[in-house]
Order: structure tokens, then sequence, then C-alpha cells
């Protein structure tokens, strides 16, 4: 069996010679698949890089790779640990949802830059605008400017762009040109100047049909939308009124992950615990309304949505500051039953929960008014 070959197929800027946002593409000669980036916790965070425009980086394999058909989105490979044999590589769906659900890992991370990579992975623009602003604070204006112009509203209109080229085997030349005219483009006009290059370079492979797919793709994009935003000051949307929320329980043994047999769930169900809501959807549809859901899929295949919250944390009146938590809703864990389908995840906490049995303490959660939530772990029942 050959070894694949591997080529970039969306241009961005390398990590190296600016601060950037790298989350490159591969398309494999021997295949129609594509793969995207490695990132990990370590010093280095980006493994795959453009070193300078046509000369191709080569991909590494895993050891735990996995195919996908065409057409299906892309794989991402993400490590907690430089030791690749702990290699999550899955679809981007189920890939996000470990993303998410490690965030209070990629917190710990000190580079901005670098947490910056993850947040865009995970396609959670709350996260992502967190770790943006974050950004420009150590940078010049001169920086920033250029940063959020060329870095993240150019490269992400190139590496649209070159994926539809890719698709449509225009030649490298072609594709390279484009690539060159769209990095002096106007930001300011970017669509219409995007229209006018593919008419002028590339008009035998790029119609109005794929224009349009790509505008909505950077519409959609966290990056794209965040330095759109920065630079022109475009209107943030129109946050959804919050009505305060509380909710507590008493933490069962499974809760407190002290099962005498049998795996730890390493969450916390939300139950009805007897206030009364519908708890097969208040968490989802009441509670965390307003959070950033992104839908994926269970290793078994089973729909799941994931959300990362951000809450000022206390446990037994010990101040832990604001942490992320991830909470997963799914649907089939009820299973024709009046079982809960949502799980608050330990997360930060995990370690607080194996030096100290927490069953029969109280959980309480709330939501104020402008939509911030916190978590309280007490030794008595909340008032």
């Amino acid at each position: 069996m050959s070894v694949a070959s591997y080529r970039l197929s969306g241009a961005i800027n390398p990590r190296g010679s600016s601060p950037s946002v790298c989350v490159p593409a591969f398309n494999s000669s021997a295949d129609n698949y594509t793969y995207v980036q490695h990132v990990g916790i370590d010093d280095t965070v980006v493994l795959f890089e453009l070193a300078e425009l046509g000369d191709w980086e080569p991909v590494r394999g895993s050891p735990k790779a996995k195919i996908v058909d065409p057409g299906n989105p892309a794989i991402h490979w993400v490590t907690w640990s430089d030791d690749l044999q702990n290699s999550v590589i899955d679809t981007a769906d189920v890939v996000r949802a470990n993303i998410i659900a490690n965030r209070w890992l990629v917190d710990a991370i000190d580079n901005p830059f670098e947490r910056l990579d993850f947040a865009q992975l995970s396609g959670l623009y709350s996260w992502f605008a967190d770790e943006a602003e974050r950004c420009e604070t150590a940078l010049s204006e001169g920086e920033r400017k250029l940063w959020l112009g060329e870095t993240l509203l150019l490269s992400r209109a190139r590496f649209a762009i070159d994926s539809v080229l890719l698709a449509r085997s225009a030649p490298p030349s072609i594709r390279r040109k484009l690539g060159l005219r769209l990095r002096l483009a106007s930001t300011l006009v970017l669509m219409e100047e995007i229209r006018a290059l593919c008419e002028a370079y590339a008009a035998d492979y790029i119609g109005d049909a794929d224009i349009n797919n790509v505008q909505q793709f950077l519409q959609s994009d966290v990056a794209y939308k965040y330095a759109n935003s920065r630079l022109y000051d475009a209107a943030p949307p129109i946050p959804v009124p919050y009505t305060a929320a509380r909710w507590f329980k008493r933490l069962t043994i499974s809760d407190a992950q002290r099962k005498p047999s049998g795996n730890q769930r390493g969450g916390i169900t939300l139950v009805a615990a007897g206030f009364p809501i519908d708890t097969q959807t208040y968490f989802r549809k009441n509670f965390f309304e307003n959070a950033d859901w992104i839908e994926g899929k269970t290793r078994t295949s089973q729909d799941l949505e994931t959300a990362s919250i951000r809450m000022k944390a206390s446990v037994l009146g010990k101040d832990m500051g604001v942490l992320s938590f991830n909470v997963t809703y799914a649907p089939n864990r009820q299973s024709g039953q009046a079982n809960y389908t949502s799980v608050l995840h330990l997360g930060p906490l995990a370690k607080a929960f194996s030096r100290r049995d927490m069953s029969l303490k109280w959980l309480l959660l709330e939501r104020s008014a402008t939509g911030e939530y916190s978590l309280e772990i007490t030794d008595n029942k909340p008032a």
C-alpha cells in the first residue's frame, strides 16, 4: 500500500511569521478526503504549517487514523498530551464536542493565540471572541489591524476560494495567482473584490453559486465574523433577554463519582430534583438556552449537543474563580423513561471531587438577569 501524499488546500497564514489563526486543510492525492491540522496543548501547538508559497508541508500519520466517506466533515486531530497514542481523531462533530468538553484544559494555556486555535475549531463564537479580545491586547494598533484584516478576514477568504478551486481541479497556477491577488484585496468591500477577482482569474472554475456559497461560509465563520465586527463596527447581535433562573439538587453517590463498582459518569445529571420542570428539555431549552450549542454525535452515532459554559464557581466556601464547564444534551439518554437528558461534566472540578467525597452535598446553579452563570457546592440546602 502506497503512502498518501498530502497538499494544503487552503491559504492560511502560518504561525511563526505573525500571530495567526492556523486552521489549514489538507487534501490527499490518494483519495478525496480532507484532513485538518493537529492541535495540541504542548508549546508548538500547530504541527502542520505552510512554510512558503508553493512549498507544501507533509502531513504525519496517526496511530488511530480513521477513514471517512467523501463529503463528510473534515477530520480533526487533537491531543491533550504529547503522546500521539492518546490522540483523538474523528469527524469534525465528534472532535468539536471533545474540544468543548476539554475547554478547562485549554484555559490553562498561557498563550492566547494558542487558545484561539482551539476556540476556532470549537465553532463557538463567544469562546472565540473572548480569546481574540485577549490576543488584541498583545498587539500594537498597527499589528492589531493587520492581524484582523490580513490574518483573519483575508486568510479565511483565501481558504474558502482555494477550497472551491481545489474541488474543481483548477491548475495550481490559477490557485496561486488568485491567492496572491486576494492578499491585496480591500477588506472593506471584500465580497465585491472576491467576485471581481474570480471573474477575472478563475471564471471557468468559480460561478455565481460558488461565490454565494463562499459568502455564506464567511458569514458563519467565527474568525471572519469577529474581525469584520472589530474592523468595521458591525452591529453585534441583539442579546436575547434573560430571565433569572435558579436550580439545585442534592448530589447522589453517582454524582459524586463514588459508585462502588462500574465506571464513574464524570458528571452530574441535571434532573427535576423537585422543581416543576420538564427534565427532558428544561436545561437545554430554558436554563442554558442562550449558550452556544454545537451539534455532534456520540461514539455510538447518537445525536449530541454540547455547550461550554463559563461559571463563577465556589466549592464548600472556596472561591474557584470563573471556570469552563461542559454541558451535554442527548435525547436518547431518557431511553423512553423519565430519565435525564442533560449532564453537567465536572471538568475543572474533577480533582476536587476525587479528593473529597461530595455525596449528599448540594449543587446550586444560578443564571443572573444579565445571563451570567454561577455554580456553588455547599454543605447545606440552598434557601
